[in-house]
């Protein structure tokens, strides 16, 4: 069955095991600043499982989405006006159980997929809170936040205890995470990679020796939680393979700031952060890849990056700015993009934007090996067949034969079963047809 993934305000790109591919779709909708996304995959009253989306922003502002993008955003009420700064939804895949965590320790659980919160806040601090985890089922959670704040508890936030931080820090932690029940990695300010293997009890700084850096997120990998991945300012990405005992430095090929990073498994990932830079790894960080697609989506801010469904759709939050503008206004255009693991084959049309010519665009890659993409638009609604010829005449692929609405569209094509050579690409729809080359390289 045609798999079809849907344009979300901005554009639609897709994730392989070769890479990304995109098309450069610019959309808007004014909106307040976003600063967290996350989506879960729980158990509907019909059978099947369906992801469902939280947002988390300014002001204490909650969004959720029910169903696969582009399902529409509804805003639910949290109990606060304090700034939300991250929301994680629980791992298990039939889970309805998530956390938001902000300033002035605002700590918030949802149990309905984010329709409703309640307030665990910790009444003993008003420092801002950035980071956030919990261990399974469990009831342990941690978080993180400014001053060295480290504080966890066992009965899902009923009650709060306070983490001795020994050597002393009054560094801002961004980044907590689990490895096992009593094993946590905080990462935030100078290079700073803190561990305790003891629930708290006792602290090492397992740093990187680089203090110019500052950590925006670690995370670790499940079910091989032996790897974890850090990624902060100056493009810096490390890794490590001993549950967080060491770390590695890896080659981002950007200086970028980056702020976000997925793995869908223990090798293939992606990072995120300013200007609009991606990359990508499908060898577990060893080299990190940049794709022109992907890398023109837009130039504004990627300030969050999550996991959609067990597909591995990833959905992006952009931001123009992660401050107040100069008017003192914290409106902000906030963008959605959707990441698939699986190759792209559709494009819905752009809304409100008609295509100004009927057009056939240039294959990209080319040459390529073994895949590549072609995009085209279409005026009105026709029939629209696009079809791959060999240099004799031969057809050896169709790419679409169908009714399309007038919009861009995107149609990728695996040519692992042809011959290396010259081929010729047609789309044709009213009567007219185009016709544009492409070469296969072996």
């Amino acid at each position: 069955m045609k798999k079809v993934f849907y344009l979300i305000l901005a554009s639609v790109v897709s994730i392989s095991t070769t890479g990304f591919r995109g098309c450069n779709v610019e959309g808007s909708l004014q909106f307040y600043n976003i600063i967290g996304v996350a989506f879960g995959y729980s158990l509907q009253l019909d059978g099947p499982t369906q992801p469902y989306g939280i947002t988390v922003g300014d002001s204490g502002r909650i969004l959720t989405s029910d169903g696969r993008p582009p399902a529409p955003w509804t805003e639910r009420p949290s109990g606060t006006t304090q700034q939300l700064n991250y929301v994680k939804v629980a791992d298990s895949q039939d889970s309805s159980i998530a956390f938001a965590v902000g300033n002035t320790g605002t700590v918030l659980r949802s149990s309905d997929r984010g329709y409703t919160w309640s307030s665990q806040s910790i009444p003993s601090t008003t420092r801002n809170l950035y980071g956030f985890d919990y261990y399974g089922t469990s009831g342990n959670i941690v978080v993180a936040g400014d001053s060295g704040l480290i504080m966890k508890s066992t009965n899902v936030g009923g009650n709060w205890t306070w983490l001795d931080i020994s050597p002393q820090t009054g560094i801002t932690f961004k980044s907590i995470v689990f490895v096992a029940i009593d094993i946590y990695i905080a990462a935030g300010e100078q290079g700073k990679i803190y561990r305790t293997d003891n629930a708290g009890a006792t602290w090492q700084i397992v740093g990187i020796g680089d203090t110019s850096v500052y950590f925006s997120r670690v995370i670790v990998t499940r079910p091989v939680p032996d790897r974890l991945w850090a990624v902060g300012t100056n493009g810096k990405i490390f890794a490590s393979t001993s549950y967080g005992n060491t770390w590695f430095p890896q080659a981002s090929g950007t200086t970028k700031h980056l702020r976000d990073v997925v793995f869908r498994t223990s090798n293939e990932g992606i990072v995120a952060g300013d200007s609009g830079i991606v990359r990508y790894t499908t060898n577990g960080g060893a080299s990190w890849l940049s794709d022109p697609y992907l890398d023109g989506l837009t130039t504004r801010d990627i300030i969050s990056v999550a996991q959609v469904d067990s597909n591995t759709v990833d959905a992006v939050t952009v931001g123009r700015s992660l401050s107040p503008s100069p008017e003192g206004s914290s409106v902000d255009t906030t963008f959605f993009l959707a990441v698939s693991s699986e190759p792209l084959t559709g494009v819905a049309p752009v809304p409100h934007v008609a295509p100004e010519s009927f057009k056939l665009s240039q294959n990209y890659p080319n040459p390529f090996n073994p895949s590549t993409i072609i995009a085209f638009e279409i005026q009105k609604r026709s029939r629209v067949s696009l079809k791959v010829y060999s240099i004799t005449g031969a057809e050896v692929a169709t790419l679409a034969d169908e009714m399309l609405e007038a919009g861009r569209y995107t149609r990728p094509l695996n040519a692992q079963n042809l011959a290396s050579g010259v081929y010729l690409y047609q789309l044709f729809s009213d009567g007219v047809s185009l016709t544009r080359k492409f070469m296969i390289m072996r």
